[in-house]
């Protein structure tokens, strides 16, 4: 089927077999190469049981052989679902066990550890018996013989709206819920991404992202779409920022994509307003607001470039964009959000779900091809997350964003906040009541809340505020242990604080802005 996800990049290795795909370090596969080894291990996944609308789980770091099973799974006509890596295995787990995936791509290394054994995880845990097989990828089939043109896909899903991939994200009832993408919605975003940036083979594309974030769309489809070469940037290089600037220049990088606190880590630490790569022309940031004064030195380090603001929960991916001018005004204290894409179609409405008159707050709704088919196994939070069709005349359903806009006198589109307590940190979405369903697991914790507070190094931090229960010593130490074995990183509360008693309103709910 000519919609599916897979389709751009089979036509471009049959098109280009012998031009590089995706490089990493010394290493590097060429499309006919990514072609031959992703069918060979489609071809495996659905001997060992895998079915169209299947989700296949994927726990390997960012390689070229994660490249391979994403492009597999979704040629034996199943959904990836891509673990984050840097979380804990009983986070990583419960994923497993709440999409039950029929199957695991992953290294013996990363099985173990995640605690599986040839019978499943570790005894005892929630996810037992979710999962009938683990393929490592250290012992992949040989090589199966023959061209594109003398074999099809395993296997395919019935129609383009069966499900491409499930990303996990922050969930406010304390666990992590699976946004389920499907085919026509992500084909959406790729094609609009490919066409208005102008991607082709010539392009070099540093992936930036993890599997598991959905700026990795954009680096791993839109790229192989376009004929472009995927550079991945490995954990050891985000470590040392240095060389990573001079990386870019050496692999002549033309685009790149990531939160700006990444960008940030590159002027600061990386020294790039005197080192700027000298082939880098497009400059993609997302996932959290970028302050002016660094967008303003970031634009400064890299005057050969163009920058562009992508916005979009990863409901929806990227529904609005902006391309901003070659230098900001010097009066300019945000920037906008741009317009819609071509796929998205967005309204800004009232709690009632009534449009606001231009100018005015509202809530960004966001319908069109490029939306998320629902939360696995969550029907009623998937229908409480839209709002029907015909709420705006001529429109579809539309998902509630929860962020905050207004639209200016040119139809331009400005971020304003959220509606709830969610939150963008580092490009990552959190929840600010997931971590507090963790935090209130500490032993000795009677109440708990967590809040935002400033950061000198990262503009802001969690901080987690506990009353112990009578009795009880609770200390920082335990907190921030119990914290780190159950969340991701960057998710652990950066300062704790313990009091006697939490700050309430007339009506006894937290005061939240006495405790911030």
């Amino acid at each position: 089927m000519s919609n599916l996800l897979v389709a751009p990049f089979l036509d471009r290795a049959r098109d280009q077999p012998g031009a590089t795909a995706v490089v990493q370090g010394s290493r590097r596969v060429t499309y006919g190469e990514l072609e031959q080894r992703s069918f060979v291990l489609a071809r495996h996944l659905v001997e060992l049981g895998a079915t169209p609308g299947d989700r296949i789980g994927i726990a390997l770091g960012k390689s070229i052989e994660a490249v391979v099973a994403v492009l597999a799974v979704l040629r034996a006509g199943a959904a990836y679902v891509p673990l984050d890596e840097q979380s804990p295995p009983d986070r990583q787990l419960s994923v497993l066990a709440d999409c039950a995936v029929r199957g695991l791509v992953a290294t013996r290394r990363s099985r173990q550890r995640l605690g599986w054994g040839p019978s499943g995880p570790r005894l005892g845990h929630a996810a037992a018996g979710a999962c009938p097989f683990v393929v490592e990828l250290d012992r992949e089939p040989a090589p199966a013989t023959g061209g594109r043109g003398e074999r099809g896909d395993p296997a395919q899903p019935e129609n383009d709206e069966a499900a491409a991939y499930v990303l996990y994200t922050s969930g406010s009832t304390g666990a992590p819920k699976g946004v389920v993408m499907s085919h026509r919605a992500a084909r959406a975003f790729v094609d609009w991404a490919v066409k208005r940036f102008e991607l082709g083979p010539t392009d070099r594309i540093a992936s930036v992202a993890e599997l598991c974030f959905d700026l990795s769309v954009f680096d791993v489809f839109a790229g192989l779409a376009a004929g472009a070469e995927i550079h991945l940037v490995t954990p050891d290089l985000m470590l040392r920022p240095p060389r990573l600037v001079a990386w870019l220049d050496e692999a002549r990088i033309t685009s790149w994509y990531s939160v700006p606190s990444t960008l940030l880590l590159l002027l600061e630490r990386g020294d790039l307003a005197r080192r700027p790569p000298s082939a880098l022309r497009r400059v993609l940031f997302a996932g959290e607001v970028f302050a002016v004064p660094q967008l303003r030195r970031a634009m400064q380090a890299l005057p050969a470039a163009r920058f562009f603001n992508l916005f979009g929960p990863t409901e929806t991916n990227v529904c609005t964009y902006y391309a901003l001018p070659p230098a900001l005004p010097a009066e300019a204290t945000a920037v906008p959000i741009g317009w819609p894409c071509d796929h998205a179609e967005v309204a800004v409405l009232d709690p009632e779900g009534r449009p606001v008159t231009q100018g005015s707050e509202g809530e960004l709704c966001v319908g069109g091809a490029g939306v998320m088919s629902g939360y696995w196994g969550q029907s009623a939070l998937t229908r409480a997350a839209f709002w029907p069709a015909g709420t705006v005349s001529g429109l579809g359903p539309l998902y509630r964003t929860g962020d905050r806009v207004r639209q200016g006198s040119d139809g331009q589109l400005w971020f304003l906040g959220r509606r709830d307590r969610q939150i963008k940190h580092r490009g990552y979405r959190i929840e600010l009541g997931e971590v507090e369903a963790v935090v209130a697991g500490v032993p000795g914790v009677l109440e708990s809340a967590v809040v935002t507070r400033p950061d000198p190094e990262q503009g802001a931090g969690l901080c987690a505020v506990v009353v112990p229960a009578p009795g009880e010593k609770v200390t920082v130490l335990a907190v921030k242990s119990h914290c780190g074995k159950v969340l991701p990183a960057y998710m652990v509360p950066s300062t704790v604080e313990v009091r006697d008693s939490l700050p309430r309103t007339s009506t006894g709910k937290v005061d939240w802005l006495r405790l911030r």
